[in-house]
């Protein structure tokens, strides 16, 4: 079925079913609730995924995410689309700015803003990657977090995404 952009948060849908020589009426009917989320049906909804590859070493320079802003909504996105991501201790920006994908990237007190006007489809994504150069004292556990905003997105519940780096200790030689 389609679901109208206007359609009520509860819908009921039922079925009977009719036969001359059914003997017990009283079973022939059964009805669905269908609970309608009004954001998907007349919005974006864009969610953001933040993913490295392997163990960051220390010292390591121009070590990669990859950042993915996908649409989950009911329609296109619309209008500038915009990830923060503010690096923690031990990860340094590599980039003043740049373009990765369809995005236009500045770093500024090592946050890197990235935005686009790219229109993500309904089902879509929209990948772009970032690097950073991780510290050499760095070590452990790093926790790295960006948000999405922007876009028409009509439900901001999912605009976070966090990242935990492993860094490794670099061998002496």
């Amino acid at each position: 079925v389609n679901v109208a952009n206007n359609a009520v948060n509860t819908l009921v849908n039922g079925a009977q079913v009719i036969n001359a020589g059914d003997v017990n009426g009283n079973n022939n009917m059964s009805f669905d609730i269908v609970q309608v989320d009004p954001r998907v049906v007349t919005a974006a909804d864009l969610t953001i995924a933040k993913s490295h590859n392997g163990n960051f070493i220390q010292g390591q320079q121009d070590a990669p995410f990859n950042i993915t802003i996908t649409n989950l909504g009911g329609v296109n996105s619309s209008g500038t689309i915009t990830v923060i991501d503010t690096l923690p201790a031990g990860l340094t920006a590599t980039n003043g700015t740049f373009t990765s994908g369809a995005f236009n990237c500045t770093v500024n007190a090592n946050t890197f803003v990235c935005t686009t006007n790219a229109v993500i489809t309904v089902g879509s994504s929209l990948p772009f990657a970032i690097t950073v150069d991780v510290a050499a004292d760095a070590g452990g556990t790093i926790v790295n977090t960006a948000t999405v905003s922007g876009g028409n997105d009509g439900h901001t519940g999912n605009n976070t995404a966090t990242d935990i780096i492993m860094v490794d200790v670099r061998a002496l030689t």
